[in-house]
């Protein structure tokens, strides 16, 4: 499983990180919580952690988790690098 999300920083241009299996491991393990209840039971802390997470994991100069957040100021959002195109009709 696998998850993108767009993160921007300081009202800055925005990057695509890619979640993968070890931020989501990595996120049940600190919260003690599944991921797959995320559609029942989700906070925007949740879709935060995860962005930073794997931010962190790929550069390990990312300031600690409430550093990000306070001196950041980050925007996370869910992105959808598969959008589906449909086919045009052939008339």
């Amino acid at each position: 499983m696998k998850m993108l999300l767009r993160v921007s920083e300081n009202g800055g241009s925005a990057v695509d990180v890619q979640v993968s299996a070890v931020d989501l491991v990595r996120f049940e393990e600190t919260f003690d919580k599944s991921v797959g209840n995320f559609q029942t039971d989700f906070r925007m802390k949740d879709l935060f952690w995860l962005a930073h997470h794997a931010m962190r994991r790929k550069d390990p100069s990312v300031p600690d988790f409430d550093t990000w957040l306070d001196t950041r100021d980050p925007d996370v959002e869910a992105s959808d690098d598969d959008e589906i195109v449909p086919l045009e009709n052939a008339q």
